[in-house]
């Protein structure tokens, strides 16, 4: 399966980009296809390719055909939702205090379940 998990930025080194950074890691030692997804690189981005992670700046990086995101807030959920119109998504909702972090609520592409 070709999983993409977004995160808007990769610059800083907080809970959220190393929670990701962990799964994709998990993730692409079980065989799956994936992608680190980013509009901003940096430290981050560096911990990912480091682990073998292929790290996408901007979604032109990315492939055409995605099967899953896997989203780590708002932003990159839209942006790879407009990419990938096709792709299931996935969020994680890591914070209700950072209005970053709250999921879209876009009626019939976006629900909380």
């Amino acid at each position: 399966m070709r999983i993409v998990l977004g995160i808007h930025s990769l610059r800083g080194a907080g809970g959220t980009e190393s929670y990701m950074i962990t799964i994709a890691d998990h993730l692409q030692r079980a065989g799956h296809d994936v992608y680190v997804y980013s509009a901003e690189d940096g430290q981050s981005g560096d911990v990912a390719r480091s682990f073998g992670l292929r790290v996408a700046i901007g979604t032109e990086e990315l492939p055409d055909a995605v099967d899953t995101v896997l989203a780590q807030d708002g932003v990159a959920a839209l942006e790879l939702l407009e990419s990938h119109p096709g792709a299931a998504l996935i969020y994680n909702w890591h914070s209700e205090l950072f209005d970053l972090q709250l999921p879209p609520q876009i009626d019939g592409e976006a629900k909380l379940i």
